[in-house]
């Protein structure tokens, strides 16, 4: 049982490795915007992922197959000299996969490394910043296990 039990965590573990990485949104013209109006370093309330020009769901690319993010790139802000922080979410309990908190005078690929997010949950986000109101440009690398 034991060595079941190692070798069923090891093949998790590779398959980890073995995957094919895709960007959410797919166009180069797109992105998402993160935003808060809440207050200076206040929660906004959990809103889903949506790209801001498509208005494609990122809840879409997980709706028959759970999957992982990998990195949140952030593109671009409306304040800078300021630490922006996000929460990724999923479910109607808004169960956290993954914490990033940026300053704003980069732009950045933020690793995340996420807890599963299972198949046909819809994926949320809420952010707070030392500055209201403000927003935060980015998009999403992400991956499915393969079996």
């Amino acid at each position: 049982m034991l060595l079941s039990s190692i070798y069923q965590y090891c093949k998790s573990l590779i398959a980890h490795t073995e995957n094919v990485t895709y960007i959410f949104p797919e166009s180069t013209l797109d992105y998402v915007l993160f935003a808060t109006a809440a207050g200076i370093d206040a929660w906004t309330n959990w809103a889903e992922i949506t790209s801001a020009i498509g208005g494609i769901t990122f809840t879409s690319r997980f709706a028959a197959t759970p999957g992982y993010l990998t990195d949140v790139m952030v593109y671009a802000h409306t304040v800078l000299n300021i630490i922006y922080e996000v929460e990724i979410g999923w479910g109607a309990l808004h169960t956290v996969v993954g914490r990033v908190r940026v300053y704003s005078d980069w732009t950045y690929h933020l690793p995340m490394w996420s807890a599963q997010i299972p198949a046909g949950q819809r994926i949320y986000y809420r952010m707070r910043c030392e500055n209201s109101p403000a927003s935060m440009r980015a998009g999403f690398r992400y991956h499915y296990i393969i079996p």
